[in-house]
């Protein structure tokens, strides 16, 4: 559950952090429908603010994504394979 949770907070922080400075934004039709606050809408500071917080959940996906890894022996080697050597490491004896 926390990796589906993880994977649509990366997919809405991509979008949050680039839809801002898309054709798509400016095209709104709601946008243009809002009256006194297109100007406002489309200003650089409002875009600048969205794409932040689009920025904020991908760094939260992307370390839940690594805390999850990790954690679960992903990436580390932590499972068990062909390349896992388990016991005693020869030639490190403790004679």
């Amino acid at each position: 559950m926390r990796v589906a949770l993880a994977l649509y907070e990366c997919l809405v922080g991509a979008a949050l952090l680039f839809l801002p400075w898309s054709r798509l934004w400016q095209a709104n039709w709601f946008f243009w429908r809002s009256g006194g606050l297109q100007g406002w809408i489309l200003s650089g500071e409002v875009r600048g603010a969205v794409s932040g917080i689009g920025a904020a959940l991908l760094i939260s996906a992307l370390m839940t994504l690594a805390e999850k890894g990790l954690r679960d022996g992903g990436v580390t080697g932590g499972g068990s394979g062909p390349g896992v050597v388990r016991g005693p490491v020869a030639g490190a004896g403790g004679s």
